[in-house]
């Protein structure tokens, strides 16, 4: 790894330091102590004073700066992070200064980290970590926060606890919990979540999934506070319903709940607006008639949960329309999945009723 020799350089590993830190790393650390943060300033001279290079490195329990000495050896200081007092981070034009003050055998030291302000952030980012390994059990984690944020979203049955959000009604046609348990794979003894019938949980009232969490991985993780963390959260809107609004709604749910007075950032994301079809008129009975001929049984009215966010635009654009949106789909398609497959019956049977349909409609 190339080394700035002008200003901060934040380093990946122990193995990217320069001599002499990098002799005084590998003697000081433990060999297997996870090092969070390491960032390598160079010396430089002003009209008042000469600044040596330095290496600060901050670990799973605590912190050290290496200082290289006129005769190429090194200096240490170091301290665990409850012996660490408070830090002091200084910029007058061109140039910092990170001060951390620590106790050590009855009396307070002090390390002193000289650095050009290109690259101040490294250090704010050091603040942070020694921050979080500071005060465990008196300031909240980041990941706490958002923990505690998320479970904000569901009530202790499961349905969603977020307020003024439509719900519809759906076909009258439903599944039984065996079925349930047998199309999505649960685990024996997880039970369901929400009320009312599955159809209307699937089809008919809104539905809140958190589908990612960006935090620390496991493999990063030392004795230190999370000082970030984020999630996507998933919003379903049922037909009849406003995605506009909805977004409105959980933002000022998220804005209302968070916990211990954190701060948090909302990001809003792209809206689809919900659709249901009216399903009347001789071109869906041409449909019906299509499917009956094709699979042999009688077509049951249901609904599908999350519309493709076209539709509704569609719709919008051309209101004389006739929306028919066919998916090749079996219910162990496991469709978005990485897994996802196609019965070849099933896509034979799609393909007949398709045919079938267009020579209906002439």
């Amino acid at each position: 790894m190339e080394i700035d020799t002008r200003f901060p350089t934040k380093l990946s590993a122990i193995s990217d330091a320069p001599e002499p830190f990098r002799s005084a790393l590998v003697e000081i650390l433990p060999p297997k102590e996870p090092v969070c943060l390491l960032v390598h300033a160079p010396a430089f001279s002003s009209a008042a004073e000469k600044s040596p290079a330095t290496l600060l490195a901050v670990t799973s329990n605590g912190w050290l700066v290496v200082a290289e000495t006129e005769n190429g050896g090194s200096t240490t200081e170091k301290s665990n992070f409850s012996d660490t007092l408070f830090l002091e981070l200084t910029s007058a034009l061109l140039l910092g200064q990170l001060k951390i003050y620590f106790a050590a055998v009855g009396t307070s030291y002090s390390a002193t980290i000289k650095f050009d302000t290109v690259g101040e952030e490294f250090y704010r980012e050091a603040i942070d970590l020694l921050l979080a390994g500071m005060w465990g059990g008196v300031v909240p984690d980041a990941l706490s926060v958002l923990v505690r944020l998320l479970a904000s979203l569901h009530d202790g049955d499961g349905n969603v606890a977020v307020q003024g959000l439509h719900e519809a009604t759906t076909a009258d046609v439903d599944r039984s919990p065996d079925w349930v348990r047998a199309e999505s794979g649960m685990l024996d003894g997880v039970r369901q979540i929400g009320s009312g019938t599955v159809a209307q949980r699937l089809w008919a009232k809104p539905a809140i999934t958190v589908i990612g969490i960006d935090t620390t991985p496991i493999a990063a993780a030392s004795n230190t506070l999370i000082p970030r963390a984020r999630a996507k959260v998933s919003l379903r809107v049922p037909p009849g319903g406003d995605s506009k609004a909805h977004l409105d709604a959980l933002i000022r749910h998220l804005r209302q709940h968070t916990p211990w007075g954190a701060h948090i950032t909302v990001t809003p994301g792209d809206v689809g607006q919900p659709y249901a079809i009216d399903a009347t008129g001789p071109v869906y009975d041409a449909a019906r008639a299509a499917f009956r001929e094709a699979w042999g049984a009688e077509p049951v009215d249901m609904g599908q949960g999350g519309s493709i966010p076209f539709i509704a635009a569609f719709a919008e654009a051309f209101p004389e329309a006739k929306i028919l949106v066919t998916g090749v789909e079996d219910p162990a398609a496991q469709a978005h999945s990485v897994n996802e497959s196609l019965h070849l019956g099933v896509l034979e049977r799609a393909a007949t009723a398709e045919a079938l349909l267009l020579d209906k409609l002439g």
